[in-house]
């Protein structure tokens, strides 16, 4: 921040969005309302949606950013510094990679990698640049994970045994493209079993049991359900243009992970079967739990197992361990995901500000997308243990 002239100059990071559908427009959106930051283009194969999130970014900020609808046109932009990968998954590296060689910091949106080699190629361009990246997981920015991950750090659950959690949404409407025929999940679904959206579930339990800094995963097993919810679903929805289709992606897929020091990590996807939105957040140790469907701490001596459950205790222990972005955070009511998009958008940006690692960073997010295309493999071989590479080539041990 500068004065001039006595008033406040505030010098803004330079940033452009690729990929303006629902989702890269709400992460546009959350920046453009970032005063240290100028969008200064936009990007979308689709042009109705680039002028839309223009004008949206006019109308926040009083400047216009440029459209493109080729994204490697994006990265020649003059002063660019950083830019929000928010398309399709399969877009997802390559856009990265391609950041990454042009000097480009960039900030990924979550989804599965297709091929593990893909990840070894963002870890490979990472090494050759010096070019930070970072997954833009939000869930890592959860009030509650943040606090659990914080009670797990103090030790009042022992030594960790074992972390689940899940992404358990109904998503039918988006997987069978209603919300926006053009949606990137349809061709997933259609086309693949694995668990496609492994990131989610994964960023709290690899930063409470400290993935790749100082532990690792080292193997992974994965099983499936059949694919019955999008058939149903879809058959009852009069002219749905997927009726009849053949649908690959098992409705419930469930993923162990086993970590180096001994622990396991339990995924679930659960995102074609009516239900309530849930986290199924567990965490278990010698010492005491925290049980996410009730938001119950449990500790050893504390609690007594024999008396009714302290439903709802987790605020209980905000006072003495709440995480200091969340003393000071208060998001406004209608805060998209609980203003966890902005915390993460905030990290990215205060990483190119002050040329840092970003917290989630490119070894991290080479391990959470592998998990699609190795859990792909799991299943396709009836549950078979795959072994899960080690994409910081031995660092975890020092990092």
């Amino acid at each position: 921040m500068m004065t001039k002239g006595g008033r406040k100059v505030v010098k803004k990071t330079k940033l452009a969005v690729i990929g303006v559908g629902a989702r890269g427009k709400g992460l546009m959106t959350n920046l453009a309302r970032m005063e240290d930051v100028e969008i200064i283009a936009v990007c979308d194969r689709f042009m109705d949606r680039a002028e839309a999130a223009r004008d949206t970014a006019l109308e926040l900020t009083g400047l216009s950013p440029r459209l493109h609808k080729d994204w490697h046109d994006v990265l020649d932009e003059p002063g660019l510094e950083g830019v929000i990968v928010a398309t399709p998954w399969y877009l997802h590296i390559p856009v990265t990679i391609a950041a990454m060689k042009k000097g480009i910091r960039p900030g990924s949106e979550v989804g599965g990698a297709f091929d593990v080699q893909d990840c070894w190629k963002l870890i490979d361009t990472y090494e050759e640049t010096g070019t930070p990246a970072m997954l833009l997981e939000n869930r890592c920015w959860n009030r509650d994970a943040m606090l659990v991950t914080a009670l797990a750090k103090a030790g009042l659950f022992g030594e960790i045994v074992a972390c689940s959690m899940g992404y358990m949404h109904d998503l039918r409407k988006q997987v069978g493209g209603d919300k926006d025929p053009h949606h990137g999940r349809v061709r997933e679904y259609l086309e693949r079993n694995c668990n496609n959206y492994a990131t989610h579930p994964l960023g709290p339990c690899a930063k409470l049991l400290g993935i790749n800094r100082g532990n690792r995963i080292t193997s992974l097993v994965a099983i499936s359900s059949k694919a019955a919810g999008m058939a149903d679903y879809v058959s009852r929805q009069p002219g749905h243009p997927l009726a009849g289709s053949s649908w690959k992606q098992g409705d419930i897929t469930n993923v162990i992970l086993t970590l180096a020091h001994g622990e396991t990590i339990h995924l679930t996807l659960d995102t074609t079967l009516p239900r309530r939105y849930a986290h199924g957040f567990f965490v278990h140790g010698t010492r005491g739990m925290f049980n996410g469907e009730k938001r119950e701490v449990f500790i050893d001596g504390m609690h007594d197992e024999e008396q009714p459950s302290e439903l709802d205790n987790l605020d209980s222990f905000r006072d003495q361990y709440e995480d200091p972005i969340w003393r000071t955070f208060n998001p406004d009511d209608n805060a998209a995901h609980g203003g966890t998009d902005y915390l993460t958008l905030r990290a990215f940006v205060e990483s190119i500000q002050k040329q840092t690692e970003p917290p989630i960073d490119v070894y991290d997010m080479a391990t959470w997308k592998a998990v699609t295309p190795l859990s792909e493999q799991s299943i396709a071989h009836g549950g078979h243990p795959v072994d899960f590479p080690d994409f910081t080539r031995g660092m975890w041990l020092r990092r």
